[in-house]
């Protein structure tokens, strides 16, 4: 990952490459940021260490998923292929891109082809390193993000500064000021409050979207699937939206066969 891919700047501010001890120092004096990482790191460490301990043979288990994704990799022209034309007999179909900009311009096509003017996204770390929001924007087409982390970082302006917990670095009360600020109602700090003003609003969103666009866990060669992990759902949505759903991934990411993406 790119180091300004979970920044706290603004991609529109400060360029990719640029004022990263600036941003640094800025978020070491950030007393909140500090405390919330350090706690937050802690409470993954040890949830990590209990998930290790409940699976058990961990390292044997790590060597064989090494060893699967070794195999995908070394025969990946073929895997690729098989995967692609699965998804073809299903009715999909699969852009090969070889670069940042060729997949922006890949999905500015559908998203024109389809005539569309809303992009309801779910969680994709790919499309954020090569900032489609902004691009989609620029043409008319608003991007909303449905992950709640990065919805609120949405609003804000702002840039993940965390790869699984995008937000970590606001508190509730600034999040209340951001959803006061959309909904032009007063809002309460609470976490129920808050949950229930980003549900009505998010699903309306789902509603009216012409494109759902998600990233992929991993990908399924044998029978051309793309699978998806959510805790919130979004995935689900965005594979709903009237007009096409999207994915968008890397094709490390690629298995031959459940069996063995099961096993990973």
């Amino acid at each position: 990952m790119s180091e300004t891919a979970y920044s706290m700047a603004d991609p529109e501010l400060e360029p990719i490459g640029s004022g990263l001890k600036k941003r640094t120092e800025r978020a070491l004096a950030d007393e909140f940021l500090r405390k919330a990482v350090k706690f937050t790191t802690e409470k993954l460490k040890n949830s990590r260490l209990s998930a290790i301990a409940d699976i058990g043979h961990w390292e044997t288990w790590r060597e064989r998923a090494k060893a699967i994704r070794s195999h995908t990799i070394a025969h990946l022209d073929y895997y690729l292929t098989q995967f692609s034309d699965n998804v073809a007999r299903a009715g999909g179909h699969v852009h090969f891109c070889a670069s940042a900009e060729e997949a922006v311009r890949q999905f500015i096509a559908i998203a024109e082809a389809k005539k569309a003017k809303l992009v309801a996204k779910g969680k994709s770390m790919v499309s954020e390193e090569m900032h489609l929001n902004h691009r989609l924007e620029e043409l008319g087409i608003e991007a909303i993000e449905t992950d709640l982390g990065e919805y609120i970082l949405q609003l804000a302006r702002e840039t993940p500064s965390h790869l699984i917990i995008p937000a970590i670095h606001k508190n509730k009360q600034q999040i209340a000021d951001l959803f006061t600020a959309d909904g032009g109602e007063p809002m309460e700090p609470q976490t129920q409050v808050l949950a229930a003003y980003a549900k009505r609003k998010l699903r309306q969103y789902f509603l009216e979207a012409d494109i759902g666009l998600t990233g992929c866990n991993f990908g399924v060669a044998e029978t051309g699937s793309i699978t998806l992990v959510s805790n919130e759902a979004t995935a689900g949505w965005c594979r709903r939206c009237r007009k096409r759903m999207s994915s968008l991934w890397a094709w490390s990411g690629l298995y031959r066969r459940w069996r063995t993406s099961r096993s990973c």
